[in-house]
């Protein structure tokens, strides 16, 4: 059955943490800081192969390997007549090129993507690390509080002048317009639009 993991971040590079301890700290399981695969869901194949499809999960990469394939010259295209001069192939009409594929597990690594348009590149993070910007708002929490006590009503007036500054950096000085009294459409010699 595959193994559904949170535990770490395969985009990132990081491998799959073990199960047992690897024997890098302390043998005793009091002091052990060894990061472990705490991951205990299991999922049918067929569930695991439609959440990969969704594009909420990814297989878990064990490893890639590099795999050299011989194809046809790109600049002589194997013809006979220009192989002869062809320096890219060394006049043999193929090349050979590297291929990285990765080497995939049946388990799965939970993920969440961009903002799921196409061409939106997708982002995979783990789903544990989700969580909510905050952001420093003032709210009726805090008015309440700053009645009685004044390190809030400082808060609040030190939140303000950071407001003010911020509306005074999008403030800018006027400067007058260089091409004052032309027209504002001019679509060239030929008036095409």
């Amino acid at each position: 059955m595959p193994r559904v993991h949170y535990c770490f971040s395969q985009h990132l590079g990081e491998q799959v943490p073990p199960r047992k301890c690897t024997g890098a700290c302390s043998k005793s399981k009091r002091r052990c800081t060894c990061k472990k695969c705490k991951c205990r869901k299991e999922v049918s194949p067929q569930t695991a192969r439609q959440l990969v499809d969704l594009g909420v999960a990814e297989y878990l990469t064990l490893r890639i390997e590099s795999v050299e394939l011989k194809i046809a010259c790109p600049l002589c295209s194997n013809d006979d007549l220009l192989k002869k001069s062809c320096s890219n192939c060394n006049k043999t009409g193929e090349v050979t090129r590297t291929e990285l594929i990765p080497i995939r597990s049946n388990d799965i690594v939970m993920v969440t993507v961009g903002s799921g348009e196409e061409d939106d590149p997708k982002i995979y993070r783990p789903v544990m690390a989700l969580r909510t910007p905050r952001s420093p708002t003032i709210e009726k929490a805090h008015i309440e509080r700053a009645l009685d006590n004044p390190a809030e009503q400082e808060r609040i007036e030190i939140y303000q002048q950071m407001i003010v500054e911020a509306q005074k950096a999008l403030i800018v000085p006027f400067k007058p317009d260089p091409w004052e009294g032309r027209g504002v459409f001019s679509f060239g010699p030929d008036e095409r639009t």
